[in-house]
């Protein structure tokens, strides 16, 4: 199905839509195909019209004013029989939303909103009671009766499901072709007096006997002879990404972190966790290195915080709605939007926490340094480290793999940033990997900010020089960007086709 739907390029062979190959022509089949997971990929902070409303801004862009999409997604909602859902939120095993039925048709309309000529569904009424599932296949006959091609994949195969079905493929063990043909004619081809009967007799032949009586079958020469004689074209018109889904969308961004913004929002309980780090790391700090004579050290913790923080921020906000992600790009997710959006919102959230952390050290530790001041170069470090969380986030496949990563990330800013180990008594190998790290480049500004362009022995103990502000700011910045363009490249690798 995953080749059949464009996701995954075949070794060998290729697919075809009306003799067009799909794979060298991909660009002209978007927005034709759909592709429904067996997995629930929706955002459950949302509320179902939200989900919906946020899916239709995403795939109409500019193409459609906001009353013609308003339209559309109450005709899905209507389709799908959500009515009495639409403002319930869809919701978690922890928080309760709407039942399990109403996410898989949730799950089903943001197909539904751009009308795809073809539409894929990997075991669509997996895990639903038996009213449910006869629904949704009721559902998806109606939306074949439409002229609509539906493609689904089942193990549910009762009477009532192949009399809904046109045509059927049977698959034995290796994917060898057992039957296609009339859905109806199943039965009496495996001599099986009920469907489910078929799995137990496909299991009492090698799979090979089955590939065979196939091939010297009517429905073999119907089916898949005579289509040997169609015009197959092959060309390369296009590649599977469009030159100009290269570059930002500014309203993809702008819908891309509303949504965001409202699903943080909503997910209080995490969102409050990250907050509250602030605070408590800030507290500690004020009562270790109470001393005046422990500025120094303070301000070297402070640095390491603000890059913990962008850290774990963002280590988690790729890697955790990867499905979704696939899903929207598989349409015309433009990477530029996406990573903009989450910078936008998690740099929001870095603001507070640098906020957070510099009026309760400062005033507590009668630093000298100027409150705006440690307040934009935190803010920029935590920003500098936040494109680092992202990057580790678009090459991992699990947040727990995201999160065992921090520390590797962490320890070697900890050790090389210019504190423990002095910059100034370091070998030039060393030297050059403590400039690798942005603890380096923020801990020497931090120590500027606090005493001043002067020669001080805090600076000249440690090694740093103080003319190197706008240097420092500078690398920072080429942090940032050199990161965000990696978790690009990341992303556009992920594209399987």
């Amino acid at each position: 199905m995953m080749m059949m739907n464009g996701v995954t390029k075949p070794s060998n062979g290729d697919v075809f839509i009306n003799s067009q190959s799909l794979f060298a022509n991909f660009n002209s089949f978007k927005g034709q195909i759909g592709y429904v997971p067996q997995d629930d990929i929706i955002h459950r902070e949302l509320k179902v019209k939200e989900s919906l409303q946020f899916t239709a801004k995403l795939r109409f862009s500019n193409k459609y004013s906001n009353t013609e999409i308003q339209s559309q997604v109450q005709n899905v909602i209507d389709i799908l029989d959500l009515k009495d859902a639409k403002d319930t939120l869809i919701g978690t095993a922890e928080k309760k939303g709407i039942s399990g039925g109403q996410r898989k048709r949730v799950n089903l309309g943001q197909e539904l909103l751009t009308e795809p000529s073809i539409l894929f569904l990997d075991e669509p009424t997996s895990g639903l009671d038996p009213k449910t599932d006869m629904d949704v296949m009721q559902m998806l006959k109606n939306i074949s009766d439409k002229g609509k091609i539906v493609v689904l994949t089942t193990h549910n195969i009762t009477v009532e499901n192949f009399e809904t079905l046109t045509h059927l493929i049977v698959l034995t063990k290796g994917g060898k072709l057992a039957y296609f043909g009339p859905a109806n004619k199943a039965c009496s081809y495996f001599e099986a007096d009920k469907p489910y009967r078929i799995f137990d007799i496909l299991n009492g032949k090698e799979p090979d006997f089955w590939k065979d009586k196939y091939k010297g079958s009517e429905y073999y020469k119907e089916y898949i002879l005579s289509r040997f004689d169609d015009d197959i074209k092959v060309n390369s018109r296009g590649s599977r990404i469009n030159a100009d889904n290269r570059h930002a969308d500014l309203a993809q961004f702008f819908c891309l972190a509303q949504r965001y913004l409202k699903i943080k929002i909503r997910d209080k309980v995490s969102s409050l966790i990250l907050l509250l780090q602030a605070p408590v790391i800030a507290v500690l700090i004020s009562l270790v290195f109470s001393k005046a004579e422990e500025k120094t050290q303070a301000l070297f913790v402070l640095v390491i915080a603000a890059i913990w923080l962008g850290c774990s921020n963002a280590a988690r906000e790729i890697v955790s709605e990867q499905s979704i992600y696939k899903r929207e790009r598989m349409v015309n997710l433009k990477i530029p939007s996406y990573i903009l959006s989450k910078i936008a919102v998690l740099s929001a959230l870095c603001l507070v926490q640098s906020l957070i952390l510099v009026l309760i050290t400062v005033p507590i530790l009668n630093m000298s340094v100027n409150i705006h001041e440690l307040l934009a170069l935190l803010f920029t470090t935590s920003v500098s480290s936040l494109s680092i969380g992202l990057y580790i986030s678009s090459l991992v496949s699990t947040s727990e793999a995201a999160m065992g990563l921090i520390p590797i990330v962490l320890i070697p800013q900890v050790i090389l940033g210019g504190l423990i180990s002095k910059f100034g008594a370091m070998s030039e190998f060393i030297k050059v990997l403590s400039s690798l790290m942005i603890s380096h480049w923020a801990f020497e500004a931090a120590l500027i900010c606090e005493f001043g362009n002067r020669q001080n022995p805090a600076m000249s103990g440690i090694g740093f020089n103080y003319g190197n502000a706008v240097l420092d700011y500078s690398i920072l910045f080429l942090f940032n960007l050199t990161f965000l363009a990696l978790t690009g490249y990341s992303l556009k690798k992920k594209d399987r086709i």
